[in-house]
């Protein structure tokens, strides 16, 4: 807890860049040494050696005990294949040539897994490693959000969004959290949080009130999260289902970097 809810500042976030098309792209790569983190901390997280996906164009494919799920990474230019023997044998010539460009076929490698073959998880992996430009002097800002750290509050956002959103977002427990409260009622509207990975990432997740989205809060609770990973000396990471308009929208208005994938797949029932 870090006492009583206080009015911020507002700081827009990082200007995004347009693509070709107009759209929002962001066209920039991280620092090559947040890059190096970022690969790194992958490693770790699937149970490598520090150094399997540290050399460009790295292409991983280990077997694990039959119990785990498999997991198909693709990061900057390298991929990591990890499961069964059983479960990697049978994909890792359908997506292995493919994983680096994130061009390879889902519904494919299911099919080979069997019948009862699901996805457990499928998300976009972006990063950041720079402070928002600064678009505004400290005069012309306008009275920001008043942001809480009181987990109560965090809790009662919780308790009034859908089971489903809450799951998605994931906040509990995560290590630091910035709660918006309506200025009259204090009742809270929007959160962010993020989990420290490893020691050196910045997991960043938000979750917004259904009667209170598409008015910015989660940009702006993001961007406070994103300055205190930053601050703490930690990379950002974001997270978020390809389907997902509002995810893929969110880390674009936040100016993160495209890094690559991370798809948990599980096998069917045994007969």
């Amino acid at each position: 807890m870090r006492g009583a809810p206080r009015t911020l500042p507002i700081r827009p976030p990082a200007e995004p860049h347009l693509g070709p098309d107009g759209r929002r792209a962001t066209v920039c790569r991280v620092e090559a040494n947040s890059e190096a983190i970022v690969r790194l901390c992958w490693a770790r997280a699937l149970g490598l050696p520090d150094d399997a996906l540290a050399a460009p164009g790295s292409q991983i494919v280990v077997a694990t005990p039959d119990s785990a799920p498999l997991r198909i990474l693709s990061l900057f230019d390298s991929s990591a294949i990890v499961g069964p023997a059983w479960m990697v044998e049978q994909i890792a010539d359908r997506v292995g040539p493919s994983l680096a460009t994130g061009e390879w076929d889902l519904a494919a490698a299911l099919s080979a897994l069997g019948v009862g073959a699901r996805e457990m998880a499928r998300e976009v992996l972006s990063y950041r490693d720079e402070y928002a430009l600064p678009t505004a002097s400290a005069e012309d800002e306008d009275e920001g959000p008043l942001v809480s750290h009181d987990p109560g509050d965090l809790e009662t956002l919780l308790s009034r969004c859908a089971v489903d959103d809450v799951n998605d977002a994931d906040l509990r427990g995560l290590d630091i959290a910035f709660t918006m409260l309506d200025d009259h009622e204090h009742r809270p509207l929007a959160a962010a949080a993020y989990r420290i990975e490893h020691g050196l990432l910045a997991d960043v997740r938000t979750l917004t009130h259904p009667d209170h989205r598409s008015q910015g809060h989660a940009v702006l609770l993001a961007e406070l999260a994103l300055e205190d990973a930053l601050d703490a000396g930690l990379i950002a990471q974001g997270r978020h289902h390809p389907a997902s308009v509002a995810g893929g929208r969110l880390a674009s208005a936040l100016g993160f970097t495209t890094a690559g994938s991370i798809v948990v797949l599980a096998a069917g029932a045994s007969d």
